[in-house]
């Protein structure tokens, strides 16, 4: 288990002024829900945290906990914690200024390109829908089942767009991620062709989660697109980064 400091990171000693106010503009803009699914691995909301199985460990039942807004992550069963850097540090085996280079190219530049699906459902509806005591433990589905399969076709046909393209193919590749792991995590790319192949209904109900903008453009049109899951498997959100 290792100790950290109060108040200032122990992976600051060393690091140059320049570099820590670097490193604290590039935490402020990455995602560490992404960047875990950017590593494959798959966190679910619990609360206002997300917990998924730890990667530093053989984890028999989720004990890995992350908190979004703060950038940090922690693990109940063998004491793994940090921020981003720690976590590309140990799951690459960077050094600082590697993991400060790699989360520089990872995190959102300009106009976010980061977003979160909703479901068709109005949060006053959601809020009003009555749950029992066991549905309480149990994770809501994000999606109606109407919903779920747009999301699939829309992740499938992303994935195709991706074959397509060398160049986000070859953005990847540079950066160390092979087939095998893009097939894994269902990563795809957004060339913008989407809007043109779908139908008025198709449009509005992808319109409602997020997928087209009130305009009808494609949110994440030439973008990376990664969606992340929860443990049952269903899409919580979908991630992106331009390339």
């Amino acid at each position: 288990m290792r100790a950290r400091l109060k108040g200032r990171s122990p992976l600051a000693k060393g690091v140059g002024f320049l570099e820590e106010f670097s490193k604290n503009e590039v935490k402020g803009k990455v995602d560490i829900v992404a960047l875990f699914a950017s590593f494959g691995v798959r966190l679910e909301k619990k609360g206002s945290s997300w917990m998924g199985r730890c990667p530093f460990h053989e984890d028999k039942k989720p004990s890995l906990s992350v908190d979004n807004s703060k950038g940090l992550y922690h693990c109940f069963g063998c004491g793994e914690s940090g921020d981003v850097f720690d976590l590309v540090m140990r799951f690459r085996a960077l050094s600082f200024s590697e993991a400060l280079s790699f989360l520089k190219d990872f995190a959102p530049t300009g106009t976010s390109t980061t977003g979160t699906i909703s479901g068709d459902l109005e949060p006053q509806q959601q809020a009003s829908r009555p749950t029992s005591p066991r549905e309480a433990h149990k994770p809501e589905p994000l999606f109606e089942s109407q919903s779920l399969s747009f999301i699939k076709d829309v992740i499938a046909f992303y994935r195709r767009d991706l074959e397509s393209s060398k160049e986000a193919r070859a953005y990847l590749q540079g950066r160390g991620l092979m087939p095998e792991i893009l097939g894994r995590l269902e990563v795809g790319f957004a060339s913008g062709e989407l809007e043109d192949r779908i139908g008025k209904e198709q449009r509005a109900a992808l319109m409602r989660m997020g997928i087209l903008n009130a305009k009808g453009k494609e949110h994440f049109a030439g973008c990376i697109t990664i969606p992340l899951w929860n443990l049952q498997g269903e899409v919580v959100s979908l991630y992106g980064r331009r390339v």
